[in-house]
């Protein structure tokens, strides 16, 4: 019996995106390389999975089953097939299950490329997270006096506390041999939440950010989305403003500048969060709704997944309309850039009836509405030139 996969590969001697055939059966493996502009099928064969060819490694790995790959000019390899760490969920479905290890140092990348500043007293605090921390005095839009309160000691790099669980960073070696030691704790916003100098020339900063929220236990969406309860998102499409409080209301609403002052000239509630409605789909557990999608950093389209809610009740329609109601459905955003909760999307999606969108990074901590990175649907085959007489 024979079986064919169709894999991508992306190898380390020649960069073009290329297909592979690896044709196995109960005496031989053969790997055939064929370089070809097709992203999408292999004799028809839609791929799952991808993999990434390491050349020429020095060691191999001692788990996993071995084969001899072979390119086209006949150059042959022994390489190691690895154990995949993706399961297919139905054969009808085609849905992929991601096992998503939460590791802070990644999911703090996004953090690293900003700086932060807070005033406090006569100073003015610029916090660079994994560069360094400073302290000034602005005047004339000159920094004068400033002081180094420490730059990233690289050496010790991200560590969890003990005694509180959260993730701290040392700055050391600044002015006069100042240090400072950053605390990420977690926020539905990002920003500079304290600046303590506990003793002389050493300072603790804490730094509020939604990236670092569960990164070592991963807790239900409930659990997570709790961060938002006292918190309301705005979003301005066209002539209206949507206001989004959660577990309260949903208004739709306009405001015009009369004078000095800013009026409210027309108003709508979408909704009420509805309990009773909201408890049978905990109860049915269908909280959990899915649907196809497609990120840049993923190359197969997976199913998104996302936590919804009802909000009922609102201000009447029109005659036999009824009221004004929605469903808000919150998601982990594809971009691992983004950083911030935010109100993306809101849909009239039938007259009076209404579908907003929040995306909120604390909820890639959770695996069942992690988006997968390419990192997860791709797995390396390391490889080794084969020596004469081998």
């Amino acid at each position: 019996t024979q079986s064919t996969w169709g894999i991508h590969i992306c190898t380390e001697e020649d960069t073009m995106l290329t297909q592979v055939s690896i044709c196995c059966c109960v005496f031989a493996f053969a790997l055939v390389v064929r370089a070809s502009s097709q992203t999408d099928s292999l004799g028809g064969f839609q791929h799952e999975l991808k993999y990434i060819v390491s050349l020429d490694d020095s060691h191999l790995p001692d788990e996993g089953q071995k084969i001899v790959m072979s390119k086209e000019d006949g150059t042959e390899y022994e390489c190691v097939l690895p154990t995949t760490r993706l399961q297919q969920q139905d054969d009808t479905s085609k849905e992929t299950t991601v096992f998503v290890k939460n590791d802070p140092s990644k999911l703090l990348r996004p953090i690293h490329t900003k700086c932060f500043y807070i005033v406090k007293d006569y100073w003015t605090y610029e916090v660079c997270p994994g560069k360094h921390v400073s302290q000034f005095r602005e005047e004339n839009r000159l920094r004068n006096p400033e002081f180094s309160l420490g730059v990233f000691d690289a050496e010790q790099g991200l560590k969890m506390s003990e005694t509180d669980g959260n993730y701290r960073e040392q700055y050391i070696n600044g002015s006069s041999d100042r240090r400072t030691e950053l605390v990420y704790i977690c926020g539905v916003s990002e920003g500079i939440a304290s600046v303590m100098e506990k003793v002389p020339l050493q300072y603790t900063i804490q730094l509020s950010t939604p990236l670092i929220c569960d990164a070592s236990k991963p807790r239900s969406v409930e659990q997570i989305l709790t961060v938002l309860a006292d918190k309301c998102l705005y979003r301005k499409e066209s002539w209206w403003t949507f206001e989004f409080c959660y577990g309260r209301h949903i208004k739709q609403f306009h405001q015009e500048k009369q004078g000095e002052q800013i009026v409210q000239t027309s108003e709508y509630m979408l909704g009420y969060y509805d309990q009773a409605a909201n408890e049978e789909l905990v109860r049915a557990k269908n909280t959990i709704i899915s649907k196809e999608f497609t990120v840049e950093s993923v190359r197969s389209p997976y199913r998104q997944k996302a936590y919804r809610q009802i909000y009922s009740n609102g201000t009447s329609c029109d005659v036999g309309m009824g009221k004004r109601h929605a469903e808000v459905r919150f998601q982990c955003p594809p971009s691992t850039e983004e950083s911030q909760t935010l109100l993306t999307a809101v849909e009239e999606i039938s007259t009076c009836n209404y579908r907003l969108t929040v995306s909120c990074p604390l909820l890639c901590s959770n695996p069942e509405l992690a988006v997968p990175t390419e990192e997860s649907f791709s797995h390396t085959i390391k490889c080794r030139r084969k020596q004469d007489g081998q």
